[in-house]
């Protein structure tokens, strides 16, 4: 299979960035500015900007001089997301993919044209795709991936170099594109070298002992024959947005229509993936001194892709707990996980999604707080009913336990269950010998017909909330007191009980009764 590779060059990557964050410029004429003081320089404008005298390098008191001028701030971390946003909008077409830049991938489409087409359908294909984003890209395909990445950096729109021809194709393009250093820029400036075909024609004796092995490699470049290995990027993708607001947003209303735009992103990309949302990150930048960061993780119970459910979920949390001041920058990423499968039966009407079932417990959470709403995790203590609220997680395997459950019950073993009494009854005991022989509380007594014990457990000695105790299990054949204070006629059954002896506060408690 012959090689083929393709390249995506975003031109002006920090305007188009600024314009995928804020699309109601679209139409105005936008300068975009370095942020680093004390000189603040052009960075980027766009065409209407440009026909107003606007140049890249220029200063801010030239920009704001031109009438009818949008000034913008340059974002590095929204050129972050746009190049994360167009590596996942490649990796669809090919694994194979090298970000050579920021604002470059190079793409291994060998093999595509079973599936696409021609190199140039494939190349049609990858611009409707990075089109689909808010992004004006070059493509260009070659045989080699640096005479690709040239013709995309080179030209605009579509460029397809068919295979022999790189040198003719590249032969037009400006120096520039070879990326040069200012000595080397100097140095071809002064021997009147302004294109690459102009530099593919020198003689590469006196090249190699005026310019040494930096201008053969140019050379080699300017004539297309470089040919190099590429490096395929191994990251897993990062489900990040950000935005950097031009004024700060005091209520909730407002932001929430920033974070619907990022969720709906967010979650595009998620289904790209096959993926769903397990975890939100929220951090808010603040306009105060005293608490600069807001910052939350909210773990969700079950994957969720509907953009409208995260969005009703952060809005319940941020209802609950907002921030102190003025919102100025939005940092939102969604942690992937494997979205849940659901298998409906075919004469069982369906339940409720289960995406729901996250925007009943924040709603109940809410009314009642964090700890009081959740689900009983045991811990790792001896210390009858010692566990902790924790926040409901769906059980991931819930169809095999049962599976399981049912093989148990089926085998036809039969375990004593016990019915806690919550909270425990105070009782009386008598004991002969150590061993308990009679029992009354909750208005039955009786006489024990045997015991099992004493076990006793303690912990916890260094605290406060030290315990220890005696625990029994006792047959008991208890009569219950009627109404006019005479002994009804004892059960006919024995029932078995739970005792225990608290040797800290001397009370005999019955903890429940087995089945």
């Amino acid at each position: 299979m012959l090689a083929l590779f393709a390249c995506i060059y975003v031109p002006d990557l920090p305007l188009q960035a600024v314009l995928g964050a804020a699309p109601h410029l679209r139409h105005e004429a936008v300068v975009v500015l370095n942020a680093k003081p004390p000189l603040y320089t052009v960075a980027a404008a766009n065409q209407k900007a440009r026909e107003k005298g606007i140049q890249a390098g220029m200063t801010r008191l030239q920009a704001e001089a031109c009438p009818g001028v949008e000034i913008q701030w340059r974002s590095p971390a929204e050129e972050l997301a746009t190049h994360q946003a167009l590596l996942e909008c490649a990796q669809k077409f090919s694994p194979r993919i090298e970000a050579t830049a920021i604002d470059t991938l190079v793409i291994d489409i060998a093999g595509l044209g079973h599936l696409l087409g021609s190199p140039p359908q494939i190349a049609e294909h990858l611009a409707q795709a990075a089109k689909s984003l808010g992004l004006e890209v070059n493509v260009a395909v070659a045989r080699n991936p640096e005479a690709a990445r040239l013709a995309a950096r080179g030209n605009t729109g579509i460029t397809v170099i068919p295979a022999g021809e790189e040198s003719r194709y590249l032969s037009s393009l400006p120096l520039h594109v070879l990326e040069l250093s200012a000595e080397m820029a100097q140095t071809f400036e002064h021997w009147g070298i302004r294109s690459s075909g102009e530099l593919a024609l020198l003689p590469e004796v006196e090249l190699t002992e005026r310019l040494g092995q930096a201008g053969v490699r140019l050379q080699t470049l300017a004539r297309g024959a470089g040919s190099r290995p590429i490096i395929p990027v191994e990251e897993l993708p990062a489900f990040r947005e950000v935005r950097e607001l031009d004024y700060a947003l005091e209520t909730l209303e407002p932001l929430s229509f920033i974070l619907s735009a990022m969720l709906s992103e967010l979650c595009q990309r998620l289904e790209q993936h096959a993926l769903a949302a397990g975890e939100i990150w929220l951090r808010l930048d603040l306009d105060s001194r005293a608490v600069p960061v807001y910052e939350r993780r909210y773990k969700l119970s079950v994957p969720v892709r509907n953009s409208k459910t995260l969005l009703k979920l952060l809005q319940l949390n941020l209802e609950a707990s907002p921030p102190e001041a003025a919102v100025v920058k939005v940092t939102l990423v969604l942690e992937p996980a494997k979205p849940r499968n659901t298998q409906h039966g075919l004469f069982l009407t369906s339940g409720p999604e289960p995406q729901k079932l996250e925007l009943a417990l924040t709603r109940i959470i809410n009314l009642l707080g964090g700890d009081r709403a959740g689900s009983a995790q045991l811990l790792d203590s001896h210390c009858p009913d010692s566990f902790r609220v924790v926040r409901f997680q769906a059980p991931a395997f819930a169809e095999k336990s049962s599976r399981k459950y049912n093989a148990h019950t089926q085998t036809g073993s039969q375990q004593a269950a016990m019915r806690r009494f919550r909270p425990s009854r105070r009782a009386r005991v008598w004991l002969r010998d150590g061993y308990p022989i009679s029992l009354s509380f909750s208005g039955m007594h009786g006489k024990i017909i045997s015991a099992s014990g004493p076990w006793r457990t303690t912990g916890d000695w260094w605290r406060d909330s030290r315990w220890e105790r005696d625990e029994w299990d006792v047959a008991a054949n208890l009569i219950a007191k009627a109404n006019d204070g005479q002994d009804q006629q004892p059960a006919s059954e024995v029932a078995l009980y739970r005792i225990s002896y608290d040797l800290f506060t001397s009370r005999w408690l019955v903890e429940g009764t087995y089945d």
